[in-house]
């Protein structure tokens, strides 16, 4: 009787302490969102428009393999668009990417003429 006592404490003990750590795990998430240290980083970004400036063509860009390449090695003689985002990030990329997207595609012209 001693030892079904002593263990049905221990599977009482053992559920507790499952239900604590899954609670644990589940808050952790939301705590992160709570203190998004980014909060007030958007605030301060801006565009400050430069109509009619030209780049330097010998800036250096890393290309997707990881290599410096100079916008003049990219540039040949065309219109050239550039959209400067990570290849992978959790929020801003893949919306400006999305975004650059849906409005090449309503423009009505032809990419690359």
């Amino acid at each position: 009787m001693n030892d079904q006592r002593l263990s049905s404490g221990l599977h009482q003990f053992i559920r507790v302490l499952v239900f604590v750590a899954l609670l644990g795990v589940a808050v952790r998430p939301l705590q992160a969102q709570l203190q998004d240290p980014a909060g007030n980083l958007f605030e301060s970004v801006g565009v400050d428009p430069k109509l009619g400036a030209s780049l330097p063509l010998d800036i250096t860009f890393q290309d997707e393999q990881g290599h410096t390449v100079a916008l003049k090695r990219l540039i040949h003689d065309k219109p050239v668009v550039l959209n400067l985002v990570y290849f992978e990030c959790p929020m801003l990329c893949n919306l400006t990417m999305n975004n650059f997207i849906r409005t090449l595609r309503a423009m009505r012209m032809n990419v690359g003429s």
